[in-house]
């Protein structure tokens, strides 16, 4: 069989092969394309059909054996029928092959109301803009949310340790609980108004839990007056040794209320979710609700006022968080999340650290 192209490829490596026509060899069934450039693609035994859950941790499943791609690159060692979807895969196309059957991984930013989404495994920069050696200052931590919301420290004396491999095989960014911390970018405060809900998620290990500052802050964003009370937070210390979810209903009223859980030693999966416009807060431990909804403060002002300022790594200027972040979420949508969108980010920001969250519900 020939084709009149020159400069023909096969699983996109040269055949050395320069000619008017190419003759397919037997051997080259189930090959991924033959190409010249990279047009006029032709895929070798048909098309292979793709399905599975496209989810990390979840099973991709082909009617053919053969190389598997992530983004149009190979991934090593990955040539046969079946692929298991890892944690890095999340908003690439997977398939076999340039024009094969694909799908696209679910990413956290589909998740309604995401506005930052910070994985220690891609992302955590130093000085020169390149990916963190173990043990090295993290100048910037990139949002891979589509808001681009990259947290920074400046300052070098206060900028966290990248981790790698700390824990199940991924890494952590380490704080130091003496001036280590990131600040956001201003435009991820707009994001936390009075009238939308506010959802904080963290894979965090608390380190000391029983010592340092009074309050262990993971993150906070603050009340626009220039107060330090909590609009939204989430923290590992806070009334004694407990995890402690915290903020207000209105951003200029007085008081914070808070929903707490007795912590202990570990990694865990935590969520701050404050339904504002009911005035209600949870905290969730491990994709579970381990205490009952709490009344928030907060009866007057009703303008879109939004918050004033943020930080991961402290609150209230000096309570700073001793530990390990894996992964980081915030979102702020309009509605509330169902069940199973909830669960979706839980069990992701559990598998960077190892805890395995059920999922309810099916993914879409």
């Amino acid at each position: 069989m020939a084709f009149n192209r020159d400069n023909w490829y096969f699983n996109s490596g040269d055949t050395n092969v320069n000619a008017t026509n190419y003759t397919i060899p037997l051997s080259a069934i189930s090959g991924d394309a033959f190409a010249r450039g990279i047009s006029n693609i032709l895929t070798v035994g048909g098309l292979p059909t793709i399905t599975g859950l496209g989810y990390p941790s979840g099973t991709l499943y082909s009617t053919q054996t053969r190389q598997w791609y992530a983004d149009g690159v190979p991934v090593a060692g990955e040539t046969g029928s079946t692929y298991v979807v890892k944690l890095n895969d999340i908003g690439r196309i997977v398939g076999q092959g340039p024009i094969s059957g694909s799908k696209t991984i679910w990413h956290p930013r589909d998740i309604p109301g995401v506005c930052g989404v910070y994985t220690a495994n891609s992302g955590i920069l130093n000085a020169s803009g390149v990916p963190c050696v173990d043990g090295e200052a993290v100048l910037t931590w990139m949002d891979q949310s589509y808001y681009g919301y990259n947290l920074f420290q400046n300052v070098v004396a206060s900028r966290p340790l990248a981790q790698i491999n700390e824990i199940a095989n991924y890494n952590t960014v380490q704080f130091d609980a003496v001036n280590d911390y990131f600040n956001f970018p201003t435009g991820a405060y707009n994001n936390f108004r009075n009238r939308s809900n506010g959802y904080i998620v963290a894979g965090v290990s608390d380190i000391n839990r029983t010592g340092g500052t009074a309050t262990h802050y993971v993150a906070q964003f603050t009340t626009p007056s220039g107060g330090t009370a909590s609009r939204i937070a989430l923290v590992t210390r806070g009334g004694g040794d407990n995890f402690r979810a915290q903020g207000k209903t209105f951003d200029t009223d007085a008081g914070v209320s808070s929903a707490s859980v007795a912590s202990a030693d570990g990694y865990f999966v935590l969520t701050n979710e404050m339904i504002w416009n009911s005035g209600i807060m949870r905290l969730r431990r491990n994709g579970s609700q381990p205490g009952l909804d709490t009344n928030l403060v907060g009866t007057g002002n009703t303008t879109d006022t939004p918050s004033s300022t943020g930080n991961v790594g402290v609150g209230n200027a000096t309570s700073y968080f001793p530990g390990h972040i894996s992964t980081l979420i915030f979102a702020s949508p309009t509605g509330v999340w169902t069940p199973a969108q909830r669960s979706q980010i839980e069990r992701f920001v559990g598998m960077g650290i190892g805890v395995d969250v059920p999922l309810t519900g099916t993914l879409p």
